[in-house]
C-alpha cells in the first residue's frame, strides 16, 4: 500500500515513513511557489497505513475539500481528497498494489521550478557539513521508497496517448540517480541538481550548469569539486562523497563527474563500486513513446538548511518529436516532450518504457523548441564525454 501526493502539474511524491513537509521554504519535501503559502505550512504523516494532514500554524490555513484543517487536530486523508494551501492544490492518491489498482485517467506531467539555492550565513565548508548532517535524515527512507514505491510508480506512470507497454522498471535507474551540491566559491550559495551514475568506478553524468556557470563558462569553485550523495541500496546505506568535474561540454550542456574520496576527504576503499544505470538509445524512439523523468527537485531558499534534494520525484509523459541540433550537426539533438520541465529538475534523468536512460534535462532551450513541454538532451550526446579514461 503506497500513498502519493500529486501536485497540479501531475508530479508525484511518495509518502513514506518519514512523511512529507509542505511549504514555501526550500527545505520542504514539496516546495510550493506560492506567496500565500507559509514557509513551513503543513506536513503529512503515515500512521498505521493511514494518512494524516497537520497544519503547522500556517498564516492562511490548510484546507481539505474546502474544509479548513484545525491546527490542534490533524485531518485523516482519503484517496481522492484535494488539499489546498494558499492558491496551490495537491491531490491524494492511494495505490494498494499494481495488480488491484484501477486504470486512471491520464494526467499532466511536470516538475517544480528553480535550481540554484542560496544558503545564508554559511561558508562553503559549512555548506558541506550541513549537507552531510541533512543527508542522514533526508534520505533515510530512500531504500524503503525503492522497494515500496517503484512498482506502484510503474503502474501509475501513465501518459497521453498511452503506449501499448508503459510499465517501465524504474528501480535500477532510481538507485543510480544521485544528488549533487556544488558550493560557489566562498559565498553562502550553492548549486544543486541531479546526476546519473554511468560507471561502477563512480563516474556520473549531469547537466553542465549544475557544476559550471553557463554565463562565464567556469566552474562554480576553483577546485571544480562537488559533493555527491548516492542513494541507499540493498548493500550500502546512502552517504556523501567528494567528486570533481573531469569533463564539461558547454555546447552539449553536459558534464562528467568522478567520485574520488569519501565525504571527509579520506580515500575510497578498494571495494568501492556503484551500480550504473541502464542506458538506452534516443534515436530509436518514436513519437508518442512513453517517457518518465526522475529528479531531485531543488528550490531557491535563503535558509541555511541542508534538507535539499530530499525527495526523488517522478514526472511522466511522452515524446513529441526529435529535434536536430544544427550548431553541432546532430540529427538527434533534442527530445521534445510534453513534460513541462523547469530549472528545478536540472540534471533530471529521462527513461524509456524499459526503464533505460534515453536523455537528460540540462535546462537549455533550443530555438526550435515548441512552447509545450520541455526538451532533453539525448543520451547519445554524452558519448564523446564518456569515451576513454579520465
Amino acid at each position: 500500500m503506497t500513498w502519493f501526493i500529486i501536485d497540479e502539474n501531475g508530479y508525484r511524491y511518495p509518502v513514506t515513513a518519514p512523511g512529507l513537509s509542505l511549504g514555501r521554504a526550500g527545505d520542504n519535501d514539496v516546495v510550493l511557489n506560492d506567496e500565500k503559502v507559509s514557509r513551513r505550512h503543513a506536513s503529512i504523516q503515515v500512521r498505521h497505513d493511514r494518512l494524516w494532514l497537520y497544519d503547522r500554524g500556517s498564516s492562511n490555513g490548510t484546507f481539505v475539500n474546502d474544509e479548513r484543517v484545525s491546527v490542534e487536530e490533524p485531518r485523516l486523508l482519503q484517496s481522492g481528497d484535494v488539499i489546498r494551501l494558499g492558491q496551490s492544490q495537491l491531490r491524494v492518491e492511494q495505490m494498494i498494489s499494481p495488480r488491484t489498482s484501477k486504470p486512471r485517467e491520464p494526467e499532466m506531467a511536470a516538475s517544480p521550478s528553480a535550481s540554484v539555492r542560496p544558503v545564508e550565513g554559511l561558508t562553503s565548508a559549512q555548506i558541506w557539513q550541513a549537507a552531510l548532517a541533512g543527508a542522514i535524515l533526508g534520505l533515510a527512507g530512500l531504500a524503503i521508497v525503492a522497494l515500496m514505491v517503484v512498482r506502484p510508480l510503474v503502474q501509475s506512470a501513465q501518459s497521453t496517448p498511452t503506449p501499448s507497454n508503459s510499465q517501465a522498471p524504474l528501480g535500477p535507474a532510481m538507485s543510480a540517480t544521485a544528488f549533487v551540491l556544488a558550493p560557489i566559491e566562498d559565498t553562502p550559495t550553492a548549486s544543486g541538481g541531479t546526476a546519473l551514475v554511468v560507471a561502477e568506478q563512480g563516474r556520473l553524468l549531469t547537466a553542465y550548469r549544475v557544476v559550471y556557470d553557463p554565463n562565464t563558462g567556469r566552474p562554480y569553485n576553483r577546485k571544480s569539486q562537488v559533493l555527491v550523495r548516492l542513494p541507499a541500496t540493498n548493500n550500502e546505506p546512502e552517504r556523501w562523497y567528494q567528486a570533481r568535474v573531469v569533463r564539461a561540454d558547454r555546447a552539449r550542456d553536459l558534464a562528467v563527474l568522478q567520485i574520488f574520496a569519501l565525504d571527509d576527504g579520506s580515500p575510497l576503499p578498494n571495494s568501492f563500486r556503484v551500480r550504473p544505470a541502464p542506458l538506452g538509445g534516443a534515436a530509436v524512439l518514436q513519437p508518442a513513446a512513453a517517457l518518465s523523468v526522475i529528479s531531485y527537485p531543488v528550490e531557491i531558499s535563503g535558509q541555511a538548511d541542508a534538507q535539499i534534494g530530499r525527495t526523488l520525484a517522478l514526472g511522466s509523459g511522452y515524446l513529441l518529436a526529435i529535434l536536430p541540433d544544427q550548431s553541432l550537426g546532430e540529427e538527434v539533438g533534442w527530445l521534445q516532450t510534453n513534460i513541462p520541465l523547469s530549472y528545478g529538475n536540472i540534471g533530471g534523468v529521462a527513461l524509456d518504457e524499459q526503464g533505460r536512460v534515453v536523455g537528460l534535462y540540462t535546462g537549455a532551450e533550443p530555438p526550435e523548441a515548441a512552447a509545450e513541454g520541455g526538451v532533453l538532451r539525448p543520451i547519445e550526446m554524452a558519448a564523446p564525454l564518456l569515451a576513454g579514461s579520465f
